[in-house]
């Protein structure tokens, strides 16, 4: 596993991440804060999340929606 430098927005608004773990080509681990600062309240109220490692980017159109978070919960329980 690797640990790299990222950038994650919501609607432009940076997130605060303490870090990031490539498990492998498709899986990333993004690390913040705590729970107060989790990431469900900014998929749920966000039109779009971007997010940015080394010369990669990669934006999401979440629309707004609270599917996103559903999306995101069933990636998390696999």
């Amino acid at each position: 596993m690797r640990v790299w430098k990222a950038d994650l927005q919501f609607d432009g608004v940076p997130f605060p991440l303490t870090g990031v773990e490539v498990r492998n080509s498709r899986v990333l681990t993004l690390f913040s804060a705590g729970e107060e600062l989790g990431f469900q309240s900014p998929f749920e109220s966000s039109s779009q999340l971007v997010f940015r490692a080394g010369r990669e980017e990669v934006t999401v159109d979440l629309a707004g929606s609270s599917a996103a978070t559903a999306k995101l919960w069933a990636c998390v329980s696999r």
